[in-house]
């Protein structure tokens, strides 16, 4: 707890369900913070920015109506649990934003907004709006929020020798995820994207807990410019991959993108003699509108679609 040594804001104390430790902005003393605007509405007024900070091995924290628009402003749930961000603003950072890692389980990310305009903050490898990373983080919940220009909106990636199902219980409810023309650079071919996908699982769930994919709108994919992104996309909005696994799409948005779901190999089991593993995808009552290539790809021929 306090200020460290290099700048970021340690809070590993936790709370309770009945009294979690909540970290806010009041514009006065016994304002109600949840009639105040949402900090996307307050830049240049008096509000809370965080540089950034921390949080290792808590439980039962909020953090509520704060802004990090710092370059290198950076949330970090490291082992943390039972936590929510809400209503919290994200603003031009090159850093990679919110990161959920190391066995942090059951935590909610809802209305935040997650946005970068400034073409100086592009090609500069991969910056993921919220990823999900390094061993299991199960049952977190994103829902109701806005991220445009990053190069993935949400990455939950895995490492090599890791399991499957490591994401299991994870939900992406009603969420706007996408790029906006800033994001775009003009080509002989046409538009091509410093950026790459608004989704990219690289880890899924379990029979019993699939990953929820549902009721968001994904927008403005196009395929990656050279050295503006890490490793490159077709223009996919939604790609699915590696140990991606009992993964269920509904009731979701796609608008204006190249294409829509990459549905891409997935690694071998552990015992290369069993094959691969059965990556159990579902996409049922999904739209898209305006795709200029093609809804899906889906180059193994597993699943259901």
């Amino acid at each position: 707890n306090g200020s460290a040594p290099d700048g970021w804001l340690y809070i590993a104390e936790s709370g309770t369900a009945a009294e979690p430790l909540l970290v806010t902005y009041a514009p006065a003393v016994g304002a109600d913070i949840l009639a105040a605007p949402h900090p996307a509405e307050r830049l240049g007024l008096r509000q809370a920015q965080l540089i950034a900070h921390r949080v290792i091995g808590g439980a039962h924290q909020c953090f509520h109506g704060l802004t990090f628009a710092d370059g290198h402003a950076a949330c970090l749930l490291h082992g943390a649990s039972n936590c929510i961000i809400d209503r919290c603003l994200w603003h031009e950072t090159a850093a990679q934003p919110l990161r959920i890692r190391f066995d942090a389980h059951h935590n909610v990310v809802q209305r935040c907004v997650f946005r970068r305009f400034d073409p100086a903050l592009w090609g500069k490898g991969d910056t993921v709006a919220i990823q999900l990373s390094d061993g299991a983080c199960t049952h977190n919940h994103i829902v109701s929020n806005v991220v445009l220009n990053y190069t993935h909106s949400y990455q939950h990636t895995d490492r090599d020798g890791d399991e499957e199902g490591l994401g299991a219980g994870t939900v992406l409810d009603n969420n706007v995820m996408g790029f906006t023309p800033e994001a775009y650079v003009q080509a002989a071919s046409g538009e091509l994207l410093c950026g790459e996908n608004a989704l990219d699982f690289k880890m899924g769930g379990t029979e019993a807990e699939p990953v929820l994919i549902t009721n968001n709108v994904f927008f403005g994919a196009r395929a990656a410019k050279a050295g503006c992104a890490a490793s490159g996309s077709g223009g996919y909005a939604v790609t699915l991959q590696r140990r991606g696994t009992w993964i269920r799409m509904s009731g979701n948005l796609f608008i204006d993108n190249d294409a829509g779901v990459f549905l891409n190999s997935v690694f071998l089991h552990a015992d290369p003699a069993q094959g691969r593993i059965d990556p159990h995808w579902t996409l049922e009552g999904n739209v898209f509108s305006g795709t200029r290539s093609h809804a899906t790809a889906f180059p193994n021929r597993t699943g259901r679609v």
